[in-house]
């Protein structure tokens, strides 16, 4: 299930719930009663925190942009 992010929309209050895409949105906000609306958020891709591509492996998968040739530059 993934995570999504709401925030209120009266006193800008941000929560992550795990939920699926069909189940309803989170009750009113804890702190002022307000409507919590979905917001997007950034996706953890390529961090050291999941898979991805991590920052040493970047330069090897890249392909040169003059040859097209894998590795960090023409040979």
């Amino acid at each position: 299930m993934p995570i999504y992010e709401y925030m209120c929309e009266t006193c800008g209050d941000r929560v992550e719930v795990l939920q699926r895409l069909s189940d309803p949105p989170p009750g009113d906000c804890a702190r002022d009663s307000g409507t919590m609306v979905r917001v997007l958020s950034a996706h953890n891709v390529g961090s050291d925190n999941g898979p991805g591509l991590s920052a040493a492996a970047a330069p090897q998968a890249m392909s040169c942009g003059t040859c097209g040739k894998p590795g960090s530059g023409c040979s």
